[in-house]
């Protein structure tokens, strides 16, 4: 009983540490968090905004710029940039063709994770946000469809950038929270342990107490028998 207890005393004691550092973790893992977030949400509602605009891109229009034979430079540049940030081949308008006719063509931008997007992309994408006619306005004078994919276009650069510059501070949050989780786990067995050695003793008390109860009864009921044989000493007369 004393072993246990002197081991749920030590347990304790890692218990109270363990939710020490555990206290300090969920601070650290709050204020990263925040620091995230924050930069996060300077560029991640340009990209839900042009995902939206992407999404409400007319039928017809996308019709139109599959069946033209030479397309204007400004759809052409447009369509070049979206092919290379899907990852997709644009040697010539034939094949950025290919791309655009295929029914999933606006499910794929609309559903397209910007985490995929390359060191290798992101350097050959500089080439069109370097170009004065690449932007908004200029292109969706040109094509309503295009305009809406070339914001969605530079939308996700500059969020994929902003991930690339937190990505130290996404890498620090994951293992703070890896660490925690573990520390949680720990803390867990420690209080099982805990609570199986107070249980313990606890049973080692309650039987102590009955063997004491059992002694003193025994100690009781010698006691009557030495004054019994006592009196019998004294008032019974030798035969």
């Amino acid at each position: 009983m004393v072993k246990d207890q002197q081991e749920a005393e030590q347990k304790k004691v890692t218990s109270q540490e363990i939710q020490h550092t555990l206290a300090e973790q969920t601070k650290h893992i709050a204020e990263k968090r925040k620091d995230v977030m924050s930069d996060l949400s300077k560029v991640e509602p340009a990209v839900k905004d042009a995902q939206q605009a992407v999404k409400g891109i007319k039928k017809q229009n996308l019709v139109e710029i599959r069946s033209m034979g030479n397309p204007p430079q400004m759809v052409r540049l447009a369509l070049e940039s979206i092919c290379i940030l899907l990852g997709e081949s644009a040697a010539d308008w034939k094949t950025i063709r290919q791309v655009v006719i295929k029914d999933n063509f606006i499910s794929t931008i609309v559903n397209f994770s910007t985490d995929d997007i390359s060191d290798d992309i992101r350097g050959k994408m500089q080439k069109y946000l370097s170009n004065a006619d690449y932007n908004f306005e200029k292109i969706n004078r040109a094509s309503v469809a295009c305009g809406p994919l070339v914001k969605w276009a530079i939308a996700q650069i500059n969020f994929s950038e902003m991930l690339k510059r937190v990505e130290p501070l996404r890498n620090e949050l994951e293992r703070l929270e890896v660490e925690a989780n573990g520390n949680k786990m720990k803390q867990e067995e420690v209080n099982k342990l805990i609570s199986h050695l107070e249980r313990s003793i606890a049973h080692y008390k309650e039987e102590y107490a009955q063997l004491i109860s059992q002694a003193q009864a025994i100690k009781t009921d010698l006691e009557n028998v030495q004054i019994k044989v006592i009196i019998n000493c004294i008032f019974v007369s030798p035969a």
